[in-house]
């Protein structure tokens, strides 16, 4: 049986965010990974980090056996990921079946007057 490498890629550019929101989505990354391991039985995953339209985005999709949002959204990791986003004044949506999860959020860049509320794309995973 043929073993599938890593793929990894990384693309850096344009201006730092702050301290605060770059650890909360940093940390909502690592905690969406942990649950995709220890709860899902995930084989692969992906993470997709964005910086469009003055606010940082995040999704990190997996193959495990997901699990229904609705009863069981209110886990200890998803609401870790919830309040970490939402301290922030961002969003997050997690979507998940038996093909897997998929869990997107963002945080503005700044609260400024008029900045539009733009939700996560769909599926980059």
């Amino acid at each position: 049986m043929r073993k599938e490498r890593d793929r990894q890629e990384a693309r850096a550019g344009g201006e730092r965010f702050t301290r605060d929101i770059e650890t909360a989505i940093y940390f909502c990354c690592i905690e969406a990974l942990q649950n995709a391991v220890k709860h899902a039985a995930a084989e692969r995953a992906c993470i997709v980090i964005e910086s469009p339209e003055a606010r940082l985005s995040f999704e990190v999709g997996d193959d495990g056996h997901g699990f229904d949002v609705a009863a069981d959204g209110a886990g200890a990791g998803v609401q870790n990921i919830t309040d970490r986003v939402e301290a922030l004044g961002g969003m997050v949506r997690i979507e998940s079946g038996p093909g897997g999860t998929r869990v997107e959020g963002w945080c503005r860049r700044s609260r400024a007057p008029g900045l539009r509320e733009a939700r996560p794309g769909r599926g980059r995973c």
